[in-house]
């Protein structure tokens, strides 16, 4: 859990993301060799979430993603699988190999459905869940040119006390 939290939270703002990726991985890996499946599975889903911002190319992400996906419905790991089937859309909108069922700059498809989640979350702004749902969603309306969208999800997006997190990266990004 110290190799998560320090890879998954604290060095992704002050090391290259590439770095963390590996120890991420490799705290996933150690975790299901000692049976500390828990951490390995929370490990496994801060790797894909690096994973993703770090430019792995979008193949081999989406095979990983898919891996992790599988041994996190295995293990009831429920919470994170949640949050890794919102990244595995994400990749399966930006790859454009199917399974967007609204188009690409929607995170609805095979693997999340946006309304159905955003309905569940109304009165819980704070989810770790919802905030991702909301960066994906943001991002993909962005480079896909919905600027409406990706405004409105982008307003959703809350960290404690308020305060956005992620418009300071979301204006980066476009």
């Amino acid at each position: 859990s110290v190799n998560m939290a320090v890879y998954g939270i604290v060095f992704p703002f002050s090391k290259p993301l590439r770095e963390c990726e590996k120890q991420l991985h490799h705290g996933y890996t150690a975790g299901f060799e000692v049976g500390d499946v828990a951490n390995s599975l929370r490990c496994a889903s801060l790797h894909r979430y690096i994973s993703f911002f770090s430019g792995q190319p979008l193949p081999k992400f989406l095979k990983g993603v898919e891996k992790v996906s599988k041994l996190m419905k295995e293990y009831n790991s429920n919470s994170t699988l949640l949050v890794n089937l919102v990244y595995q859309q994400a990749a399966v909108n930006f790859s454009g190999s199917g399974g967007a069922s609204t188009g690409p700059a929607y995170l609805n498809g095979d693997f999340c459905d946006y309304n159905k989640i955003e309905q569940q979350f109304q009165e819980k702004t704070h989810s770790i869940l919802h905030e991702q749902m909301n960066l994906m969603q943001t991002i993909l309306a962005y480079h896909f040119a919905h600027y409406d969208t990706g405004w409105k999800s982008s307003e959703k997006i809350h960290v404690c006390g308020g305060g956005s997190i992620f418009k300071g990266f979301i204006f980066q990004y476009i």
